[in-house]
């Protein structure tokens, strides 16, 4: 099973990157195909350990972004149902030619996010 983690400095401090260093270590039993920290912005990290099962390609690596570097997201699990919800949201305007269930699922975030914030 794959690992996450993350920290926000909410007082607006720096990350200490050797924190998120120790962190990453200490997933790295998770998972031990692909490990990054990615750096939001200087206080707040992303941390992901992957263990490769089903997709095994390296394009569905963690953290991921969208192009806009809008949206980020860390994510363990399955989504059961992403056929039918990708077909839904195509049908509702998106343009979703995802094979990567994170991508799909940070592209619904940002849809839902608009269609929320213009209604």
């Amino acid at each position: 099973m794959c690992g996450i983690g993350g920290i926000v400095s909410f007082d607006s401090s720096e990350i200490d990157q050797k924190k998120s260093e120790i962190i990453k270590s200490s997933l790295n039993h998770r998972g031990p195909d692909h490990s990054l920290v990615r750096n939001l912005s200087r206080n707040c990290s992303f941390i992901h350990s992957r263990l490769s099962i089903i997709d095994l390609n390296p394009r569905s690596n963690q953290p991921m972004s969208l192009k806009d570097d809008l949206y980020h997201i860390v994510f363990n699990g399955e989504i059961y149902n992403f056929k039918e919800l990708k077909k839904e949201l195509k049908i509702a305007v998106m343009n979703f030619n995802q094979k990567v269930i994170q991508k799909f699922y940070l592209q619904a975030i940002r849809y839902l996010a608009k269609r929320f914030y213009t209604n």
